[in-house]
């Protein structure tokens, strides 16, 4: 009985990972793009400074985890393509890559491959090299203009205020026309927002499309109906 309930559970996690992470896809097999945030301060505050990572001087305080294509919020292509592999000369020219798009854990270029390597290699049906892939995550980043669509609103950086859930969600809608997925986690008993999802279309004028009933169940508890937006303390600077 055992062995038996051992390899029920074995094959179920295998089918949940190939569910997730499906192998051999081409480019193009996917009908959305995920773009994903970052808070850089409650990133740096989960993670730890770190020497030489993390944001530099006057960084976007939300930063580009990556531009995923996706199914929807439980499968997508990964890994698309092995042949092409990342090379930083094709993107370390690009103006304001190290303000949008930095890592909180390892050196940017191990993020910038891993983020190619398993997503970027799969839209290359619309952005058909490194190059075009990084430039526009970050174009379609600097368009969501976070940072602006916050201050706007009055939701300022603040180690002491909370803001509630709702009305966050409620300004992006109003400036971005469609609704966003917030994520949130809790670092010294402090629950603070971690990050703003959006989703675009799968066409190549990238519009902004609503979240699938499945992704907003799965992000309906990850940020309680009150959170910090913290300023990014100095230590965490890399420079």
């Amino acid at each position: 009985m055992l062995l038996q309930l051992l390899l029920s559970f074995s094959q179920a996690s295998s089918f949940q990972e190939l569910n997730q992470c499906p192998a051999n896809y081409e480019p193009g097999d996917y009908n959305m793009l995920f773009l994903s945030t970052m808070y850089a301060a409650s990133q740096c505050l989960k993670y730890g400074a770190k020497p030489g990572i993390g944001p530099i001087r006057g960084t976007n305080e939300f930063t580009i985890h990556g531009l995923w294509p996706n199914f929807n919020a439980s499968k997508y292509p990964s890994e698309c393509n092995s042949s092409y592999p990342f090379n930083m000369k094709e993107i370390e020219d690009l103006p304001n890559l190290k303000r949008n798009w930095v890592s909180n854990v390892n050196p940017d270029e191990v993020f910038y491959t891993h983020e190619w390597s398993k997503h970027g290699t799969c839209a290359t049906d619309l952005l058909p090299t490194i190059r075009d892939y990084f430039t526009k995550t970050l174009e379609l980043h600097e368009g969501l203009n976070l940072q602006e669509i916050f201050r706007r609103a009055g939701f300022e950086p603040s180690s002491t205020k909370q803001y509630q859930k709702k009305a966050v969600a409620a300004a992006l809608k109003a400036a971005l026309g469609v609704d966003v997925l917030l994520e949130c986690f809790t670092v010294n008993k402090k629950h603070m927002l971690s990050g703003v999802d959006v989703i675009f279309d799968h066409k190549a004028d990238f519009p902004l499309i609503n979240p699938g009933a499945d992704y907003v169940r799965r992000y309906a508890s990850r940020c309680s109906a009150s959170f910090y937006l913290p300023p990014i303390p100095d230590e965490c600077y890399r420079d």
